[in-house]
């Protein structure tokens, strides 16, 4: 075990212990629950209900491996599930199909590809996924997010990619894996960032992202409101003063 390793793991369980052995901030040290903590080599996790027993699981990426772990450290039947190579960032939970049920979507980086995929509440691959995309030297994953895009009651799910120096696209997939419409952006400065949500509760979101762009000399924010359908709402984009 590496140095780097040793650390995340004990990060995680010090993270675990804070989450889930503690039940308000006191001047006594953390008490876990037991079963915990449990070591696993990531700091990438969520929380959700995976089986709807109203308690929280604590979904983790990890060695190749996304694990889904019940209130007591213990593993959710017929998990973990594999992650078909190195995962990249935290998962995403929702629900992608519209059954009441939470799915679980992560970022793996296999040999020359980038993969998306999206796991079952029972650790079972989703149809239609895992989705690949090539993978060259200076592009790769940056971010997802997902909601309900159309209206339909079911999740999609929104990334970003880098596709070269300063050209990003934004991507979404429907609950089979299927590409719905990219868009593109330039951007200098930070990693541009993606986010779902309803911005008129209306029942279908809108995807927001923010991106650098070059004012002069200076670099500033600008903020994106795409509709569900990819297509940029009228009046934006909005520029914000700032450091990107």
């Amino acid at each position: 075990m590496t140095m780097t390793e040793g650390v995340s793991m004990r990060r995680l369980a010090v993270l675990f212990m804070f989450l889930l052995g503690t039940r308000s901030i006191t001047a006594q040290a953390p008490v876990p629950q037991p079963g915990w903590p449990v070591d696993i080599v990531s700091v990438d996790f969520t929380v959700a209900d995976l089986d709807q027993d109203g308690l929280l699981e604590v979904v983790v990426n990890g060695g190749g491996l996304v694990h889904a772990l019940d209130h007591s450290g213990l593993p959710l039947t017929g998990w973990p599930a594999s992650a078909s190579g190195s995962t990249r960032g935290p998962p995403i939970v929702g629900d992608l199909d519209g059954d009441g049920l939470n799915e679980v979507v992560y970022a793996s980086l296999g040999s020359g590809n980038r993969r998306y995929g999206a796991i079952d509440d029972d650790g079972t691959a989703m149809p239609g996924w895992p989705v690949f995309y090539a993978a060259p030297a200076g592009t790769g994953h940056r971010q997802m997010s997902l909601g309900d895009l159309d209206g339909d009651g079911s999740d999609e799910v929104v990334l970003i990619e880098k596709l070269a120096s300063e050209v990003f696209r934004v991507v979404a997939l429907n609950h089979q894996g299927e590409q719905q419409w990219t868009h593109l952006f330039s951007a200098v400065g930070s990693v541009p960032q993606v986010a779902v949500a309803d911005l008129e509760f209306d029942g279908a979101s809108e995807v927001l992202v923010t991106v650098g762009w070059l004012d002069g000399s200076s670099v500033e924010t600008q903020i994106w409101v795409l509709e569900g359908n990819g297509t940029v709402r009228p009046g934006w984009p909005q520029d914000e003063p700032g450091s990107a």
